[in-house]
Formats: structure tokens, sequence, C-alpha cells
């Protein structure tokens, strides 16, 4: 019984360092990045069984990071939401440059 409480106790910390680590600003600008360019909100399918392979290791490390940090399905909705603001603002911004230059 104290092998399983010391299991949940370590299981605990290290959620409590994930969040800790990625609910300051900095750390949602990062996660953010991680989630719209390691398909996340993307397919991970290539024709190249290799790069599909690639495609899914990388997210499944945002997946984890998800997983040990998201409580409730509908933070992810927004963190979502969020993320394509910011998408859609950057589109905004290089079309103004490109018109601009």
């Amino acid at each position: 019984m104290d092998e399983e409480k010391e299991v949940i106790e370590k299981e605990y910390a290290k959620r409590t360092e994930y969040i800790s680590l990625f609910s300051g600003e900095l750390g949602r600008k990062i996660l953010n990045d991680l989630i719209a360019n390691h398909c996340v909100l993307s397919a991970t399918f290539s024709s190249d069984p290799y790069r599909t392979a690639f495609n899914e290791g990388q997210r499944n490390v945002v997946l984890r990071i998800l997983n040990m940090i998201i409580k409730n399905p509908s933070d992810l909705l927004d963190r979502v939401r969020e993320i394509e603001a910011q998408m859609k603002k950057h589109s905004e911004m290089e079309r103004a440059m490109n018109d601009y230059g």
C-alpha cells in the first residue's frame, strides 16, 4: 500500500510541475506553438510511412503534455480557439507585410 501511495504522490508532483511550467504566459506561448506546429491540429498522415511515424511522434509528445495539464476537455477547446486566433492574426500580419513590401 505504501508503494502505491508513493507512485500516486510522484504522479501528482509531476503533474504539478507540468502545470506550473505551462500555466505562465511564456509557457502558454510555447505550448501553443507546439500545438500549432507539431501535428496536433493537423493530420499526421504522409505518403512516406517514416514521415507519418515521425509526425505521430511529435504529436504524441504534445499530447502527453496536454494530458498532464488539462483537467477539463473544455480547457482544450479554449486553447484551440486561442491558437486559431493567434494563427489568424499572424496570417493577417504576413499579408499586410506582403502588401506593403
